[in-house]
């Protein structure tokens, strides 16, 4: 009888993985216990453990599946909540839906969609080293996590105001106090503050959406179900109304302006702070000025008493110690810039974060890469160029980029064609703009990438040239390298990109249930590292140092085996 590939392929991996295989007969004790519930609206969780809760909102599409997915989903979104930082611990799953348990419990079974989700869970824990324990609660008994499921409203989501008609608002009303009031009263609110005799202090609200995506730190509010400090007004008269600012940078805007420099001047120096470190930390500026205000405590001149407090507060909510390092961060920059002193380094806080890590610890995502040979080959499939769709020549272009380059994906998104010098056997890629490494004295330099003769189906610059030429009538007046594939071919967003480098990776078989997108930068980097020099390395990727490289992202690959294969061999020696 002749086996098909698969079927060998089958075979292989049980002989190769079924030494390794094991269900314990006894568990030790568990670390964890958590309850997980799901119903047609949305998903609850209750950390029995920490008493931590959780809850979300299923989206459209999610409210068409089938509630034995939607449990075991809910019962995966729960372990990631909890989780995410945990590693070597026995779990406790406690569900009502006993399909869901059996799907897990024995690690699968024969309906696609719940052992594909079943599967997703076990690789996640495996990962993670967490051993699942499920089983089965009496509905009547799984209160908590069932109360939370039904929630019409997600009462941990975030808050926006939409910024154009805040901004008619304040150019009309204002300057003005903002707080989270009933929609229903805005029409009633407005009318009294355009009746009033110059009045600038009556309190009004604001349409407020709700906002999934990260937003601009300047008008964001956050409710949030277990912080004290955040309260929705029950009386509407202006004495009841807590005041704070509503931007996480005005206030310190206008104390440097108190301090005697200009407005031009405070506003460049708030420009220090990039885009995506401002978004990173106006949450957690907006939350410490909330803290402030409840406990009466001056914003800018605070003991390291309060900032203790604070911390512990944001710790007691569920943070681990990666966030807990950016709010530290947040308030540590925000004051230092007013009273020059620099709480982060104070030997109490750098005292109180290494409890924090031994408490809750921030571990790598990953401690191990995949193979780049696997993604080439899958790239070496997709030829020859000149026939495949725009859709595939598109993907095969944004991952030779990225595996050629060493580059971040939104060093990918910035790629402009009049930046690019295109020769028959090699192509230049300048920068003209800020990159995340760009700092003073250092911009990225120029990325040169030769043809690569022994195989044209990967090689950047003739896929390169089959690109432009596709494209250049669709492109109109874009000058991004990267558009759309369809119809209207506009240049496309960061989110794109990395969707693009995603679903390659996905079609190339690497696990993205433990990888991510931004993988790439760390697989093809420490391929190469002992290969070329390490100068090369840095130089290339855009990193200063090389402890930079060897803590963030040098790996190993999933099947090297190169240490214990030598340690092995000296048996015949």
């Amino acid at each position: 009888m002749k086996l098909s590939k698969e079927s060998r392929d089958c075979i292989n991996w049980w002989i190769l993985n079924l030494p390794y295989s094991f269900k314990p007969i006894v568990f030790k004790s568990p670390d964890r216990k958590i309850e997980s519930d799901s119903s047609m609206i949305g998903y609850g969780a209750h950390d029995v453990t920490n008493n931590l809760d959780m809850s979300g909102i299923w989206s459209k599409e999610e409210r068409q599946k089938h509630i034995n997915y939607l449990e075991l989903k809910a019962a995966f979104l729960a372990l990631r909540q909890f989780c995410e930082n945990s590693h070597g611990e026995h779990v406790q799953l406690f569900l009502d839906n006993t399909t869901a348990i059996k799907y897990l419990n024995k690690m699968g079974g024969r309906k696609t969609s719940l052992n594909r989700l079943a599967k997703q869970i076990w690789l996640w824990c495996m990962h993670r080293k967490i051993w699942l324990s499920v089983f089965f609660i009496k509905g009547k008994l799984n209160i908590k996590a069932d109360a939370l499921s039904r929630q019409k409203l997600n009462a941990d989501m975030e808050w926006m105001i939409v910024d154009n008609i805040f901004a008619q608002i304040m150019d009309k009303f204002g300057p003005c106090d903002i707080d989270l009031l009933p929609q229903n009263i805005i029409t009633e609110n407005l009318s009294r503050k355009s009746n009033s005799s110059g009045d600038s202090s009556v309190i009004f609200d604001t349409t407020l959406v709700s906002c999934d995506a990260e937003i601009s730190m300047q008008t964001t509010l956050h409710s949030t179900k277990s912080s004290k400090y955040l309260t929705k007004s029950k009386n509407k008269s202006k004495s009841s109304v807590k005041k704070y600012e509503t931007g996480s940078f005005h206030g310190l805007r206008e104390k440097l302006c108190e301090r005697g420099l200009s407005k031009d001047a405070a506003n460049i120096i708030i420009g220090s702070w990039r885009e995506s470190t401002q978004k990173q930390y106006g949450s957690y500026i907006q939350k410490w000025m909330l803290f402030c205000n409840e406990e009466k405590i001056n914003q800018f001149n605070p003991s390291i008493n309060n900032v203790l407090k604070f911390l512990f507060n944001l710790f007691e909510n569920g943070l681990g110690y990666s966030a807990l390092n950016t709010a530290k961060s947040a308030v540590s920059s925000f004051v230092y810039l007013i009273t020059n002193v620099q709480i982060g380094k104070h030997v109490q806080v750098k005292q109180f974060m290494k409890g924090i890590f031994n408490k809750r610890p921030s571990l790598p995502k990953y401690n191990v890469t995949w193979n780049i040979e696997i993604v080439l080959k899958f790239l070496k499939s997709l030829k020859p160029v000149k026939d495949i769709s725009l859709k595939k020549l598109t993907l095969k272009l944004v991952m030779l980029l990225a595996l050629t380059t060493g580059q971040r994906i939104q060093s990918l998104f910035l790629i402009d064609i009049r930046n690019l010098e295109l020769g028959e056997t090699y192509v230049k890629i300048r920068y003209g703009d800020l990159l995340k490494q760009t700092r003073p004295g250092y911009q990225l330099s120029e990325l040169f990438i030769e043809a690569y003769k022994p195989d044209y189906r990967i090689c950047v610059v003739y896929t390169l040239n089959e690109y432009l030429e596709r494209t250049a009538a669709l492109r109109n007046d874009v000058t991004q390298l990267f558009v759309s594939h369809q119809k209207p071919h506009k240049a496309v967003k960061k989110c794109t990109i990395a969707s693009w480098i995603k679903k390659v990776l996905a079609l190339a078989g690497i696990d993205m249930t433990i990888f991510s997108p931004h993988s790439t930068r760390g697989a093809c980097t420490s391929y190469v590292s002992g290969k070329i020099p390490i100068d090369t390395i840095l130089r290339t990727a855009g990193w200063r140092k090389d402890s930079v490289f060897r803590k963030h992202y040098k790996r190993p690959t999933t099947n090297d085996s190169t240490f214990s294969n030598e340690v092995l061999n000296s048996n015949g020696k």
